[in-house]
């Protein structure tokens, strides 16, 4: 296989985009970075005669300016900016809310509020609106890319058409002007009587056929240009450039490629992602009602319909009709405490009249059957993921078997073009030593153009289904021709204080795959250290995760759900030899790695105690709930958390001390490095903190 990217000028295009610079920015750099895109050009007979000097328009030009010329494109960036504000509004209004609640309230009307405790329907929407929306931005992320390859397969369609059609206007050129000289060469034998009027006559209703193709054709490939100008904005495409053969042979076995062809595939297929995104969304729901319903009520009640509860998370068949009984005995039993009456003195008064504003029944009055509909929902998710799955795992291992069949049909196609060539070379030869007639030639020299046709036919067909292939397969086939593989797996007291000496323009990129609640890890150094690390690990507190991975290649792993994590760390080897412990913060997807060249020392002034924090994740929602204790002395009353690139954490807002702190997180966060800004009651700033991970405290920095 032999490829050739496009060289010569980046098309640019000279719409106006009404874009942010910052997302043009972003998609031509995707764009550009997007793989290898078949633009490799194979020797062939059929040249271009033209004279004309023109610049060479390559598909991976059409590529890029197609997806800076999408609409749909700049549709989805905003869709994605307006579910990023939704979730920042999400946060402040549920924080606004449970505040509401648990705050005594008093207006100048009289009119009193007492703080009350949120029912299911409040609590839940506290605990799963935010991750709901996140999934909304997820799966809105997936779509730009979604959007990217199917503008890439319009191009592809659109480009190969005009090369073709060029390809087949040339050969009947070609052809014409070859019969135009047997039309001549036969008018000057008939006059000497060595050849017939017939002949004549079939020669010019052979060229009056090979003109009406090419006018056909003509007509045929501006029509295409159109299309293709529409798609790019590129006007000069009808003028001022010629297209290149983007005919590629892929040399793909099965055994060796399709099972990563497959998983690259699940990993990015917008329907099937969907799918498991909403199969997730309906767990994580199902899951959150229970629990909630679970610190509601006691055991003996919860056990009522625990079993269905664990069949549905389980993946197993729920019997409904039996699971709605229990679920309405269960509705009666939390009720039964307030059956009945209740003496006081000498008089009988119903129970129901001493039920709490949440108590019983009434915890769950908004939506009584919310549990058994969330167990229901999750079925059927689930199980519309898995015929998803199945429908496109089929899609794939057909369209590879399509592929290979059709690229042998060229090939075999080749081979007769290349055979009908040498035996009309022969011919000829014959033909003008006299011992071939030139009706006998001319059989020959129709055999060859018939297979030369014929040919044109199949490489159009092999590679449209190439091409088609690779968006089945969501870029797959361009990355293992790009790079002949496909990487689906791979990614203290004292006098004085060490000080690190870092080398900087390393970075670590976090990806998550929602769908299967999974993520890579991938690591890109800076130049200086490609000859000096080979390898990583990734490290939570004591806990390897996952294996040693080499350089280049990602970490993928199952998304974590360990508690009380203080430290996540990468680790550095080059060959068998340790050279660095770099610590990391899980909550961002990208960041800077600082790795240890040297050391140095300075002078210490030690951080001062100031109290205590806990740090818990919650499994079901993926939240980290954070608790700061400060000591008292300290008169700490709000603080904000500031992390290392100086974004603050969640929200700008002052957060309480007596509330816990919630964020949405992959893993736990890397606390050693953010700072804390402590706010006394008036919210002026009293100092700055961090966080002691190695006993929970709290400490006051000192000033420089």
């Amino acid at each position: 296989m032999r490829i050739r990217t496009g060289e010569g000028q980046t098309g640019k295009t000279s719409h106006h985009i009404c874009v942010r610079a910052s997302k043009l920015k972003r998609a031509l750099a995707l764009v550009l970075a997007s793989g290898v895109l078949f633009t490799s050009v194979v020797t062939s007979d059929m040249t271009d005669t033209s004279a004309q000097v023109k610049t060479t328009y390559t598909m991976e030009q059409a590529r890029a300016q197609a997806y800076l010329n999408s609409s749909k494109m700049e549709q989805l960036e905003g869709r994605l900016e307006t579910k990023e504000v939704q979730l920042t509004q999400a946060v402040k209004t549920i924080k606004m809310k449970q505040k509401n609640m648990s705050t005594f309230r008093w207006s100048p009307l009289l009119s009193f509020k007492f703080p009350t405790k949120a029912d299911l329907s409040e609590a839940f929407e506290f605990q799963f609106k935010p991750t709901s929306i996140q999934y909304e931005i997820d799966i809105v992320k997936h779509q730009i890319t979604d959007q990217k390859f199917t503008i890439y397969e319009q191009v592809n369609t659109v480009y190969l058409d005009i090369v073709m059609l060029e390809k087949e206007i040339d050969l009947n050129q070609k052809k014409l002007a070859a019969i135009e000289e047997s039309i001549h060469r036969s008018q000057i034998k008939l006059a000497i009587g060595q050849a017939t009027q017939a002949d004549i006559d079939t020669m010019t209703s052979k060229r009056n056929s090979l003109e009406a193709k090419i006018s056909s054709a003509t007509r045929n490939l501006n029509s295409k240009k159109k299309k293709l100008v529409n798609l790019t904005g590129n006007t000069s495409i009808y003028t001022d450039y010629t297209f290149e053969n983007p005919l590629v042979i892929a040399d793909m076995k099965r055994s060796e490629v399709l099972a990563a062809l497959l998983q690259n595939t699940l990993d990015n297929d917008e329907t099937y992602y969907e799918a498991k995104v909403a199969e997730t969304s309906a767990r994580v729901a199902l899951t959150t009602y229970y629990e909630l319903m679970s610190r509601q009520y006691s055991n003996k009640d919860m056990s009522m319909i625990r079993d269905y509860y664990n069949q549905a998370l389980n993946g197993q068949k729920l019997n409904t009709r039996a699971f709605k009984q229990k679920y309405k005995e269960f509705l009666q039993a939390i009720d039964r405490p307030w059956d009945g009456k209740k003496k006081i003195l000498f008089f009988k008064f119903p129970k129901v009249w001493f039920k709490g504003a949440i108590d019983g029944s009434r915890y769950v009055e908004d939506e009584p059957y919310a549990l058994y509909e969330a167990a229901l929902e999750y079925q059927e998710a689930r199980l519309e993921a898995e015929s998803v799955k199945a429908d496109l795992t089929q899609q794939v291992e057909d369209a590879f078997d399509n592929f290979i069949s059709v690229k042998n049909s060229y090939q075999e196609a080749v081979d007769q073009v290349d055979a009908a060539k040498a035996q009309q070379e022969r011919d000829l030869l014959l033909n003008q030593l006299g011992t071939l007639t030139y009706a006998e030639y001319e059989s020959s020299l129709d055999n060859y153009e018939s297979l030369q046709n014929d040919m044109l036919e199949a490489m159009q067909l092999y590679s449209s289904t190439l091409y088609e292939f690779d968006r089945l397969t969501c870029g797959a086939v361009s990355q293992y021709m790009e790079k002949g593989t496909l990487d689906v797996n791979a990614a203290d007291g004292g006098e004085s204080l060490i000080i690190e000496e870092n080398v900087d323009g390393s970075h670590y990129y976090i990806e998550q795959i929602i769908q299967n609640e999974e993520f890579r890890l991938r690591i890109q150094l800076a130049d200086e250290l490609k000859d000096q690390i080979t390898d990583y690990e990734l490290w939570c507190d004591q806990t390897q995760i996952g294996a040693r991975t080499p350089i280049g290649q990602t970490l993928r792993h199952l998304a974590l759900a360990l508690k009380g994590v203080d430290v996540v760390k990468i680790r550095f080897y080059n060959g068998n030899d340790f050279v660095n412990d770099c610590e990391i913060d899980p909550s961002s997807l990208s960041g800077e790695l600082s790795i240890t060249t040297g050391y140095h020392v300075q002078d210490d002034t030690s951080d001062s105690a100031i109290g205590t924090y806990s740090c818990n994740k919650n499994d079901t929602t993926k939240c980290t709930e954070l608790k700061l204790a400060p000591d008292a002395q300290e008169n700490i009353a709000y603080y904000r958390i500031r992390t290392s690139d100086g974004k603050y954490l969640r929200s700008e807002e002052y957060v309480p001390v007596t509330e816990t702190f919630q964020y949405l997180s992959i893993l736990e966060p890397d606390l050693a490095k953010v700072t804390i800004e402590f706010y006394d009651s008036d919210q002026n700033k009293l100092y700055e903190g961090c966080f002691d991970t190695s006993n929970l405290g709290l400490l006051k920095q000192q000033a420089e």
